[in-house]
């Protein structure tokens, strides 16, 4: 808040106008250029100022805050035929202007809202939270990307920095290697994979939240903590959710915290149990020939539109594997 205080006799008809031009030599009070019209004709800034004793008290804190911001200073016009101000060379009648500043507050700390899927020919995949289902082969077969969403502007200085990506399905973490593309529209962090995947995968996300690392344009640190579910088959319980399965995304409330996320790819799982079993095969077997439009569900394992041969040579090399807990 801002309070502009003079000493004065008289307030009945005070009136006071940010200038907002210079003075210079030649202007008077009558004509200097004001905001809200010049003091002879236009509204006052306050028409009726307060009285408190001998002092006029006129709030002017969007004045001051456009000062602030930016907006050249040229002080005020105290207009008013029955004011008369005192001299304000003399100690006890001296004008103040008072100023209270409280600094808006930090913006929240980013959190992650979704995580998604891509593989350049299908719709994106969002992959479900709050349970199990998290661990789901993923509906896409050659996985190329991974899409990390968040509810606002994060800085994109360190981001590629912040991220690292490992294949841990042997039991030993692999790097994933990628590249990251910040899309400040939407608040993305798009991680392109160099080599597309084809084979089973334990993916194991991890963005770095500081001040050095993912933070918000004010230098609010991620509030990234997650909570992964261990098999396909647990339940919800304690478990972290996207606001798209009830929850409010990544986060403890609280900035800081790494986001550790995890990801199954299974490609020839088509019936998304996280086994590649003979199941698989009779749907390859149910589509073969489909020359487009094909999905992951109809064993289009390479993702490519298309289910045929190339499609049972990874369902083959796959063949066996189970992915049904981390």
């Amino acid at each position: 808040s801002a309070t502009l205080r003079l000493r004065a006799n008289s307030v009945s008809d005070a009136a006071v106008y940010r200038a907002d031009s210079s003075w210079g030599s030649s202007p008077t009070w009558n004509t200097v250029a004001t905001t809200g019209g010049a003091p002879t004709s236009g509204a006052a800034r306050n028409a009726t100022p307060t009285f408190v004793g001998q002092e006029v008290q006129v709030t002017v804190t969007n004045d001051v805050a456009a000062w602030f911001s930016g907006t050249p200073n040229y002080g005020f016009v105290i207009k008013g035929s029955a004011l008369n101000c005192q001299d304000a060379a003399f100690s006890p009648s001296q004008s103040f202007l008072d100023v209270e500043y409280t600094p808006p507050p930090p913006p929240p700390a980013p959190r992650v809202t979704a995580v998604r899927i891509y593989n350049g020919v299908h719709i994106d995949y969002n992959v479900p939270s709050g349970s199990g289902e998290q661990l789901r082969t993923v509906a896409i077969g050659r996985v190329s990307q991974i899409a990390v969403v968040f509810d606002r502007a994060v800085s994109g200085a360190n981001l590629a920095a912040s991220w690292s990506l490992s294949n841990v399905v042997t039991g030993s973490a692999v790097a994933v290697p990628f590249t990251v593309t910040y899309i400040s529209s939407t608040n993305i962090a798009l991680l392109t994979l160099t080599t597309p995947n084809d084979s089973p995968a334990k993916l194991l996300l991890t963005g770095v939240s500081g001040a050095s690392a993912i933070r918000n344009t004010g230098g609010v640190a991620l509030n990234g903590e997650w909570v992964n579910p261990s098999s396909l088959s647990q339940g919800s319980s304690g478990l972290s959710r996207f606001p798209a399965d009830g929850g409010v995304g990544s986060g403890n409330g609280t900035a800081g915290g790494n986001f550790v996320f995890r990801i199954v790819v299974l490609p020839g799982d088509c019936n998304r149990n996280n086994l590649v079993e003979g199941s698989d095969f009779l749907i390859w077997q149910q589509n073969l020939g489909t020359t487009s439009g094909a999905t992951f569900t109809q064993q289009d394992a390479n993702g490519d539109g298309a289910v045929n041969s190339a499609d049972n040579t990874i369902w083959s090399n796959n063949h066996g594997q189970d992915l049904t807990s981390w």
